[in-house]
């Protein structure tokens, strides 16, 4: 039987699912606090969707009488911890705000924040705060899910795995650290101050890379013996998914076209009832001028060059290969799946102009095989077999483990990233 794992945020509480694979950002001293800034009191994003989660009682420590009291972790307000010191009341509300302790690993706002950097630097430059704070809100909840829930995944590993293992984990650890200076021009300086850049370190990056593969070992050696595929398996999936085993036919188009809109500027302005129609005429007879052009011989990407208005003109007007459902003009483009290679089109007329097209290039259809396509299927139903079996296993070590989450974490870590990255 798995031992059951306490999972505390040292404050309000809200019980709530948390599940994934990510990163594994903790540490096993006592974190750095943070500190409180302006709090951002909006409702935590509960379980994931197509979660359950069930409300336990959980052992809370009052702090102005010292005993123990059993509430509902989904209840009323629950009273903070015993902090050994003298701190006030603030102090102690950033310290149970900025900490999830799971068992005798912590997690904090710092290291959910380095989990999230990424992505939070990615959003887009020149949204308002309330934006920037709701779209950090749903990143951080989600980081926040993972190292949860990968943190209890951990503690089972390190009680399992074998000391052959684990000295695997270590091979590979000294290999990637090998590697990563490597990459940094073979400076471990080089690599070091790229790290901090990044807004981590070299220590808390090689904890990371070590939880992973000890992670992703002791999943491995646990789920893979129990993955099965059989040949029925296989020729049932290659049936059922025939055509994502095949590649479609594929034309690489040339293009020549005279839009509409490319003439307006070389009509007159008055009278304005008349100007679109002028240029339909200049871009008709534009088109007209390529057809003869093309007539005497000369060469199609010479006269796209030339006389075209499309954006691919200076390329002669070819465009990449592609498959049907790709281009914006369907008429244009079935002319040219219908064209064979080294043909070209008669005039198309479009909503926006005039279009002639070549069949630069044709691939036929392809159907894989079944003996082409066996490894990549069993590679797949290996894939599914394995992610079933190891989200089962989350959930179980979920329904054993309480959790309380305080709203407080992620309001100070929504700050700390609108203080870190908003108009960034």
């Amino acid at each position: 039987m798995y031992r059951r794992a306490v999972c505390m945020i040292l404050a309000a509480g809200v019980v709530v699912s948390l599940a994934g694979c990510g990163r594994w950002p903790w540490k096993r001293k006592a974190p750095d606090m943070l500190e409180a800034t302006t709090e951002d009191r909006e409702p935590f994003e509960g379980p994931s969707a197509g979660r359950t989660t069930t409300t336990r009682p959980v052992s809370v420590r009052d702090i102005s009488g010292g005993r123990e009291t059993d509430r509902p972790a989904s209840g009323a307000e629950t009273q903070e911890p015993a902090v050994e010191s003298s701190q006030t009341g603030e102090d102690r509300e950033v310290i149970a705000g900025s900490i999830l302790q799971v068992n005798d690993q912590f997690i904090t706002v710092k290291d959910v924040l380095r989990g999230t950097r990424v992505q939070l630097m990615g959003l887009p430059a020149g949204v308002s705060e309330q934006t920037f704070r709701r779209k950090a809100r749903q990143i951080i909840s989600e980081e926040l899910r993972k190292q949860a829930t990968e943190a209890l995944v951990l503690v089972e590993a390190r009680r399992e795995l074998t000391e052959a293992q684990e000295q695997r984990i270590q091979k590979e650890v000294e290999q990637g650290l090998r590697a990563m200076i490597t990459d940094a021009d073979g400076s471990r300086k080089k690599l070091e101050h790229r790290l901090l850049n990044q807004g981590t370190n070299l220590e808390a990056a090689l904890a990371d890379y070590r939880n992973n593969l000890t992670i992703r070992t002791y999943l491995r050696a646990k789920f893979y013996p129990h993955v099965e595929v059989t040949r029925r398996m296989l020729l049932d999936e290659y049936r059922r998914k025939k055509s994502q085993y095949s590649s479609p036919k594929k034309v690489q188009m040339q293009i020549i076209c005279a839009v509409d809109k490319s003439f307006l500027s070389k009509v007159p302005t008055q009278p304005a009832d008349n100007r679109e129609l002028l240029a339909k005429g200049l871009a008709k007879g534009r088109i007209a001028e390529a057809v003869r052009a093309l007539a005497a011989g000369d060469d199609f990407a010479d006269v796209a060059k030339r006389l075209s208005c499309g954006t691919k003109a200076n390329s002669g007007g070819l465009w990449p290969l592609m498959a049907k459902g790709n281009f914006r003009y369907e008429n244009v483009e079935r002319a040219a799946f219908e064209l064979v290679e080294g043909q070209v089109s008669d005039v198309i007329e479009t909503e926006s102009g005039y279009y002639i097209v070549r069949a630069a290039k044709v691939v036929p259809a392809e159907v894989v095989s079944f003996e082409e396509a066996q490894r990549q299927i069993e590679w797949d139903l290996r894939q599914q077999q394995y992610q079933k079996l190891t989200e089962q296993h989350f959930q179980r070590l979920m329904d054993q483990a309480t959790i309380v989450q305080s709203d407080r974490f992620v309001a100070l870590a929504v700050d700390c990233a609108v203080k870190e990255h908003w108009g960034q």
